[in-house]
């Protein structure tokens, strides 16, 4: 299996009216392995406290669970439809906890 990074970002954001640190990281593979990833895409975007690593939000794809995303400790499917919209999709997630980008 080959993979080639498309896109990673490190983000630090405080939450607007409890000061809670949190670090957002994205990072989204090119992946050769249409068994493990059928649109040969693998991602991890993840927002975690910084105190305590509690996941605020998270959307993953690893095998075998396949799409789905993190609400603090709350596990669902997403509907994966391309990156772009992946990336909004999270980042609105992570908005709607309050947290200003």
């Amino acid at each position: 299996m080959s993979s080639e990074l498309l896109y990673r970002s490190k983000l630090t954001l405080i939450h607007s009216t409890t000061k809670m640190v949190v670090i957002c990281e994205i990072k989204i593979w090119k992946i050769d392995d249409p068994k493990c990833y059928p649109q040969n895409i693998k991602y991890s975007l993840f927002c975690v406290e910084s105190a305590s690593g509690k996941i605020v939000v998270g959307f993953d794809n690893h095998f075998p669970k396949g799409h789905h995303k993190h609400i603090a400790d709350t596990e669902e499917p997403y509907s994966f439809i391309d990156y772009d919209l992946l990336v909004d999709d999270f980042w609105n997630e992570v908005q709607l906890r309050g947290f200003i980008l």
